[in-house]
């Protein structure tokens, strides 16, 4: 098995070995190309429909794609679905199945081919473009396979045509040797072109192996032929273009870019952290920033040398794996995958798929993983993935890039890297539609995440992103950390922020019976008296019940009334309390003196009683002496013994004689001691009374 680079196994070509050994070659090299696209030409010559693409022009990436299993179509509804630019069918495939291809088939890293290996000749790219091919007899899948197609025979090498009898990979000898629609791959000497092309007749393939030498071809390989032939550039299909469904096409997607061939080699003066980057390279510390916070392992490399390609371009699933490993996202799994160009099990699927739940990568048809990431692309993510509230971007008052103004998708993540000391350099121009190699990301990066810091462009005139204050009755923005100033108009002033008639963050007043307060910034004023209310601490409220004068007082409930804010309220005693002088007393402390207040109440009452009788008595002259008459003291012997509703008096006069006031004898009682009685009564009620 021989696994050989494209730079170093093409070893001479006609010019070098002579034109005899060219076979049918017309008219040397053809010359009439047609550039399609940077990097990419077309040619209709000596019977073939042929594309060229340089794989080593600066400025230019190309991006190749194999189709994956399940979805056969002609190259131009292949392409035009994955927004490819150029695509030409691949490996002969099942007839029976239209599906499974007879010979190695790999897409983003996933075999998916069936059939004998080592009777079919490949031609690919490695994970990291790199371009490579497999000779005849191959036995194993080559382990450098990420996009790899198939075909038999291998028709050309080293610029000389490959006889059908000497060829060990020609599985039917009738289909090699006869004439039929052919389609091919190959790679001129150097290894800088890549030619893909279909036959415009039909042809044998020793013929087909001559027409691909002339257009500079020096190795080449027959692709499947016949109905499936087809070939799409710049939007249009040539042969089969809408008939034959072909499993495998190969494509490529290309542009604007820095070539993605990536060279890897140490250099002469390596750092301790990657064998290709020196310790005075100016991206170096972010580089080491990176790895120590295990973004990154590196590119590859031999074993205790590891590599980390500074000078190649950066690819958008590659960014994704480095943003979602300095956020500290576990990879993802969702359900289906976001994107159709980026399955499951494909590389940085599962970093694409955690960043799209994290809402920093949104979901489209496809993502291109493979594509070099443009530096408006690098700035997004970075920006989303570490600053926070982008949307306050938006509306920076002063771009800092002329090429990227406010009305650019892209504005407000440049400016917010800007501003947050992740973009410090430039002469005025940010070049968002450049790609961005991997040292230039991971300086970005390692800024954006802030792991290391570097010298702001940009001075902050402020700090607290979309603050409002107030400054000479004007309103002060805090716009992007710019300071915008606006004037309060007639009859208004800057309040906290905002241009109003009022204070809104003071409270409710009273100006007489008027209710003033301030409501958005705008005064507001109610009149208590239309409702019959009163103005009360900047509220229109009941007049009150009672004020602050109002004692407290026993209902004749027993309960406690007091005043509490305007209105008059009971509050009961508890059971072993009792209401007095609008207290609640305690019964057990107070027994003996309620039972003394309520002896005096009963003798008060008795007396009350007993003068009533007496002055009845004088006033209806009914007192009378008698034979037995009793003192004052015998009265107060018998008080206990009297019925208190009798009609006798205290004082009692017998009734046995009468009182003769002229006559010398008297047998009742005197008449100065009736008097005296009388008048004895008399200032005893008056005692009570007072």
């Amino acid at each position: 098995m021989k696994i050989r680079y494209w730079a170093a196994v093409i070893l001479a070509g006609c010019g070098i070995l002579g034109t005899g050994l060219c076979g049918h070659v017309q008219n040397g090299y053809a010359q009439n190309w047609e550039n399609k696209y940077d990097g990419v030409d077309y040619t209709d010559f000596n019977g073939l429909r042929a594309v060229r693409i340089d794989l080593e022009l600066v400025g230019v990436s190309i991006f190749p794609k194999v189709s994956a299993q399940g979805e056969p179509s002609a190259p131009n509804t292949w392409a035009e679905k994955h927004g490819l630019q150029v695509a030409i069918n691949a490996n002969f495939f099942s007839m029976s199945t239209m599906q499974n291809p007879c010979s190695l088939a790999v897409s983003d890293g996933v075999n998916w081919g069936s059939g004998n290996v080592a009777t079919y000749a490949q031609i690919g790219f490695t994970k990291d473009n790199q371009l490579r091919y497999y000779e005849q007899p191959n036995t194993d899948y080559p382990a450098w396979a990420y996009n790899v197609v198939s075909g038999s025979p291998e028709i050309a090498k080293d610029g000389r045509v490959l006889s059908v009898a000497n060829t060990q990979a020609c599985w039917d000898l009738g289909h090699c040797s006869g004439n039929h629609l052919r389609s091919g791959i190959g790679v001129n000497k150097s290894g800088k072109y890549l030619y893909l092309a279909i036959s415009s007749g039909y042809v044998t393939v020793e013929k087909f192996a001559e027409m691909m030498i002339s257009l500079g071809s020096s190795y080449a390989i027959n692709l499947d032929g016949g109905g499936s032939s087809g070939l799409y550039i710049a939007g249009k299909g040539y042969g089969n273009v809408s008939g034959r469904t072909d499993a495998v096409n190969l494509g490529f997607s290309v542009g604007p870019k820095p070539a993605y061939v990536c060279k890897k080699a140490e250099i002469s003066n390596p750092s301790s952290v990657f064998y290709d980057i020196a310790e005075d390279h100016w991206a170096f510390s972010a580089v080491q920033a990176l790895k120590d916070h295990q973004v990154t392992t590196g590119c590859g490399g031999e074993e205790g040398r590891p590599l980390f390609c500074p000078n190649c371009g950066m690819r958008r699933f590659e960014a994704a794996q480095f943003a979602a490993k300095a956020l500290g996202l576990p990879d993802a799994s969702p359900e289906a995958p976001s994107f159709s160009d980026v399955p499951a099990g494909s590389e940085g699927y599962g970093a694409i798929e955690a960043l799209v739940q994290k809402g920093i990568i949104s979901k489209a048809e496809s993502f291109r993983p493979n594509d070099i990431i443009t530096r408006a692309e690098a700035a997004t993510i970075i920006a989303k993935s570490f600053i926070e509230n982008t949307d306050a971007f938006k509306n920076a008052p002063t771009p800092t890039f002329s090429d990227v103004p406010a009305d650019h998708w892209a504005y407000p993540y440049v400016e917010a890297l800007v501003r947050n000391c992740a973009i410090t350099g430039g002469d005025g121009k940010y070049s968002p539609d450049g790609t961005m190699n991997r040292d230039g990301f991971a300086l970005m990066l390692a800024r954006g995440a802030g792991y290391i810091s570097g010298q702001c462009i940009f001075e902050k005139k402020c700090q607290t992103l979309d603050e409002k204050t107030c400054s000479d009755n004007q309103v002060n923005t805090c716009m992007a950390y710019e300071s915008v100033l606006t004037a309060c108009g007639e009859n208004l002033s800057c309040y906290h922020g905002e241009c109003a008639e009022c204070d809104k963050t003071q409270p409710a007043s009273c100006e007489e019976q008027v209710v003033v307060t301030c409501a958005e910034g705008v005064v507001q004023k109610v009149d208590c008296s239309e409702s019959g209310k009163l103005c009360i601490e900047g509220a229109c409220v009941d007049p009150p019940e009672c004020d602050e004068a109002f004692e407290k007082k026993c209902d004749d409930d027993g309960k406690v009334q007091s005043c509490k804010d305007g209105k008059i309220i009971a509050d009961e005693c508890s059971e072993n309390e009792y209401c007095s002088e609008g207290k609640c007393l305690e019964k057990a402390k107070d027994d003996d003196k309620k039972d003394d207040a309520d002896k005096k109440d009963d003798d008060k009452k008795d007396d009350d009683k007993k003068d009533d009788k007496d002055d009845k008595a004088d006033d209806d002259g009914k007192g009378k002496p008698g034979k037995s008459e009793k003192t004052d003291d015998d009265d107060d012997d018998d008080d206990d013994d009297e019925d208190p509703d009798s009609d006798d008096h205290d004082i009692k006069i017998s009734s046995g004689s009468s009182c003769d006031f002229n006559s010398g004898n008297h047998h009742g009682t005197p008449w100065f001691m009736a008097f005296a009685l009388a008048g004895l009564a008399l200032l005893r009620r008056k005692r009570t009374v007072l």
